[in-house]
């Protein structure tokens, strides 16, 4: 399987254009940069696509593929990019504002569990030390968002058995050409 979508990804990355985040927008993918990253705990990669230098308002950040169903499919977007905890099934992404948003991904799906707010960057200095204060809304429905604010302490543990001591990559992107095609998916 690992081999089809190897295969299935330079193809992918070879196209001239592709709909950027499930818009209209189109973004040329030799502007684009990639990379293939091992969210889940198998032997098939996910593949990272930064915008690169496309530069369209709506065409920034990064978008998550992963290979199933023999296809190349649409995860998820992120505008200031991808973190991840490699072979754990955990990324975040990081919004303006201090906001984190941790998805756990399992069999080509990803699932919104965690939010982390930096409260002080929000206005919110609850305090008022100045120092950061942070939230912790751990979400009980994935699809709707909602869920409940938590303390620190069940934060931690939550975190912990998520992704144990694993410290999160940030993705080393490569420009698209078909020489990096190349060398870096195998």
């Amino acid at each position: 399987m690992k081999k089809k979508a190897l295969k299935a990804y330079k193809k992918f990355l070879s196209q001239d254009t592709i709909k950027w985040n499930k818009t209209s927008t189109k973004v040329k993918l030799s502007k684009c940069e990639f990379l293939l990253v091992y969210l889940d705990n198998n032997s098939v990669p996910e593949l990272i696509v930064s915008s690169g230098s496309n530069n369209l308002a709506s065409a920034g950040g990064e978008v998550l593929y992963t290979y199933k169903n023999g296809k190349v499919k649409y995860v998820d977007y992120a505008k200031y990019g991808f973190y991840y905890y490699k072979k754990k099934g955990v990324y975040y992404k990081y919004y303006d504002g201090g906001q984190f948003y941790y998805y756990t991904f399992s069999k080509g799906k990803s699932k919104y569990v965690l939010n982390v707010i930096n409260e002080s960057v929000n206005s919110r200095d609850w305090e008022g030390d100045g120092k950061r204060t942070y939230a912790y809304y751990k979400i009980t429905n994935s699809s709707t968002g909602a869920g409940k604010y938590i303390l620190e302490s069940e934060y931690k543990a939550y975190f912990k058995k998520l992704v144990g001591s694993k410290k999160a990559k940030e993705p080393k992107l490569h420009k698209n050409t078909a020489k990096n095609r190349k060398k870096y998916i195998k």
